[in-house]
């Protein structure tokens, strides 16, 4: 048997095949593949479906979560998963005569029909050391190839069939195609998106200052370890029901403007003091406002609360000043004793050294910060306050 022409599958699209693969139909196989396009179930599904509507096709598509390290993989029709992409990968290109023709035309569905006949199909190594085994005899394939980028999930599938294909399924083939194209670039800026929201979540949570997020209700989000801590000494800002607010009434009415003006998306940002328990110092609160377009569900962040908390630990700066500015342990607790108003005799007395050793090591301290008076060194260990971290949690905390 041969494969037909163009001409000749024309007639053989039956009701039946015209109905699966109508537009009615195809409208909601669309809606499939975009339904969870990083997610293996979708793919998985499709290509079953896919399979049983023709006649118990082989369907591989790669999954857009791993391309291009695990082509095929999960998302494989079940009857013939076993070794497919051992085989694959090691007869590839040599042992697929139509691949190089769907990898030179990157970003179109080919039909193999048009470049090789069935005989050709059958005569490939990977006919005759994985399909025929399996007792599985393909007389036609189509497929594309969609390049990886750095911004860009590439993706590639092929569907191997065990009858010639309708100009209805090819066709169907086609406009699915460019669907799974589009999912795959989805799924690759989902994933630059959840490391992003990972990495800034993780620095976040290593901030000495509170951070949380709000909705456009004025409800609380995602917020970072420093401020879980500030709200579970319930002191100054308290939470219920995921609304802030401050917790003496008469700070009330200036906390509750100050979030209603993030809320209302007015652009200016304020900052307030609330007062805590006479052995606490008053917490600082800022408002930032999200800019950018319209949120366009009430969940989506609409604005930032950051609280300063003068209370809360902080990693000691001696063992920062030495990786931010290579100062040696001696020269960073110098930098710290003249950030704190102390002379170099002074220090020189504290730590038992002479005047000329504490003096020899400020000009060290001051090469190193690039700065030429003590004034300034006081300047740039209180500016490095600003990146203290905040204690990581154990484990299990």
């Amino acid at each position: 048997m041969t494969v037909g022409t163009r001409s000749e599958r024309k007639t053989g699209l039956d009701a039946a095949s015209a109905g699966f693969f109508g537009a009615e139909s195809l409208l909601d196989w669309i809606e499939a593949i975009h339904r969870d396009a990083d997610g293996s179930e979708v793919l998985t599904s499709f290509a079953q479906s896919l399979s049983g509507a023709l006649d118990g096709a082989f369907v591989a598509i790669s999954p857009f979560a791993d391309y291009p390290r695990s082509l095929g993989g999960r998302h494989l029709t079940s009857a013939h998963e076993p070794r497919f992409e051992e085989v694959y990968f090691r007869l590839a290109p040599e042992g697929l005569p139509w691949l190089d023709l769907v990898t030179r035309e990157v970003g179109r569905l080919i039909y193999v029909g048009d470049h090789f006949d069935e005989e050709a199909i059958r005569a490939t190594r990977f006919y005759d050391e994985y399909m025929e085994p399996q007792g599985f005899l393909p007389v036609e394939v189509v497929g594309s190839y969609h390049e990886h980028g750095p911004d860009v999930a590439g993706m590639t599938w092929a569907v191997y069939g065990v009858r010639p294909f309708t100009e209805a399924e090819i066709e169907f083939c086609r406009r699915i195609d460019r669907h799974l194209a589009i999912a795959a670039r989805r799924a690759a800026q989902l994933r630059q998106l959840r490391g992003s929201l990972d990495a800034y979540r993780h620095l976040g949570d290593r901030s000495p200052v509170g951070i949380v997020h709000l909705d456009s209700l004025g409800r609380t989000g995602w917020m970072n370890a420093a401020m879980r801590l500030i709200l579970g000494l319930g002191d100054g800002l308290l939470l219920k029901d995921r609304v802030l607010t401050a917790e003496r009434p008469s700070e009330r009415g200036l906390f509750n403007t100050a979030v209603r003006a993030l809320v209302e998306r007015k652009p200016e940002t304020r900052a307030l003091g609330l007062a805590r328990s006479p052995e606490r110092r008053p917490l600082g609160v800022l408002t930032l406002p999200r800019p950018g377009a319209t949120p366009l569900h009430p969940s989506e962040t609409i604005g930032t609360l950051v609280v300063f908390d003068p209370e809360l630990p902080k990693v000691p700066v001696e063992q920062l000043l030495p990786d931010l500015y290579g100062l040696s342990p001696g020269e960073a607790a110098l930098a710290i004793a003249i950030a704190s108003g102390a002379t170099t005799a002074q220090f020189a007395k504290q730590t038992g050294r002479s005047v000329e050793t504490v003096r020899s090591q400020l000009k060290a301290v001051f090469r190193k910060l690039g700065v030429k008076r003590q004034a300034d060194v006081a300047l740039v260990v209180s500016a490095s306050g600003a990146l203290f971290p905040f204690p990581e949690e154990e484990s299990g905390s």
